[in-house]
């Protein structure tokens, strides 16, 4: 038979290097975890191998065929399906571990984390994507990722929900940046303006 004890008045006394049990189990969790990220990693002859070519970054946008954004061109803006403009992005990208491909699964440890921002010409970043541990298409001669997000900040989203002042109009600094699981990592950038008026269409 089970007994309960009451506890009459007695204050319970923690030692003062415990962890609550709670904090040893996520501890635990977090441990495993790492352990099999780091064991999932790319063997240390696909960095050679990878290695052994220059790392590169283009930028381009399109869903089915990269289509590379030059210096100056206009960017089209798109109202995503959840809500907010953004710019559709596309990326190759060379001498990168580019993990098992397909782009639209989950992370994988071996896939590049890319990111992207649009800066004015005041500083001010008016977009930004990042895009951690994807998979990508093809391997370390050349790799390509199509179709993706870089959200347009509130302050752009408002200006044309709202009108008034755009942040986001006149010449801009679209910067990118890639690296993969080994370490090697390739950046780009172009002056590029965006075609506000595209929201319209």
């Amino acid at each position: 038979m089970a007994m309960r004890v009451a506890n009459r008045g007695v204050k319970s006394i923690t030692p003062v290097n415990s962890v609550p049990v709670e904090g040893l189990q996520v501890r635990h969790l977090i441990w495993i975890s790492v352990t099999i990220l780091g064991a999932c990693g790319p063997e240390p002859e696909g960095c050679v191998a990878a290695e052994r070519i220059p790392p590169s970054l283009q930028m381009g946008t399109g869903f089915e065929d990269f289509v590379p954004i030059r210096q100056g061109d206009a960017l089209d803006i798109d109202f995503g399906e959840q809500g907010g403009w953004h710019v559709w992005m596309a990326f190759r990208t060379t001498g990168m571990v580019v993990g098992h491909g397909g782009g639209l699964g989950p992370p994988d440890p071996e896939g590049p984390t890319f990111s992207s921002r649009l800066i004015d010409e005041a500083g001010v970043e008016v977009a930004y994507g990042e895009h951690e541990r994807f998979p990508i298409d093809g391997d370390a001669e050349q790799g390509e990722l199509l179709g993706i997000q870089m959200r347009l900040s509130e302050a752009v989203n408002s200006a044309i929900s709202d009108g008034g002042n755009n942040p986001a109009s006149g010449s801009l600094s679209l910067e990118a940046d890639v690296i993969d699981a080994c370490g090697t990592a390739a950046s780009s950038q172009r002056s590029v303006t965006l075609d506000l008026a595209s929201a319209n269409r």
